[in-house]
């Protein structure tokens, strides 16, 4: 087997690679660090620089790819600096 970090979703029973989005949340005391998942690169790294723009309390650590290895927070800001912002559109229901 490789060295991809494969994980099963006991939802479905498949097997799921996941990136994941470290980060710090700076206005607890002590500082807490979490993760969330995602299932594509691009919606980790967009994940992360809406963090940046909106909650600069929260510290974007570094995306862990499914094989281990890290985009440290110098590349994703980097990454982020050359896109502009996600518009989100309202639905309007009717």
């Amino acid at each position: 087997m490789s060295a991809l970090c494969l994980q099963i979703d006991c939802r479905s029973g498949t097997l799921a690679v996941k990136w994941k989005l470290w980060t710090r949340n700076e206005n607890n005391s002590p500082p807490d660090e979490g993760s969330h998942q995602y299932d594509w690169e691009d919606a980790a790294l967009e994940r992360a620089c809406a963090l940046m723009r909106q909650q600069p309390h929260v510290k974007v650590l570094y995306i862990e790819r499914p094989n281990g290895e890290r985009i440290d927070s110098a590349a994703i800001e980097a990454w982020c600096k050359s896109r502009p912002p996600v518009k989100r559109t309202a639905r309007i229901a009717g």
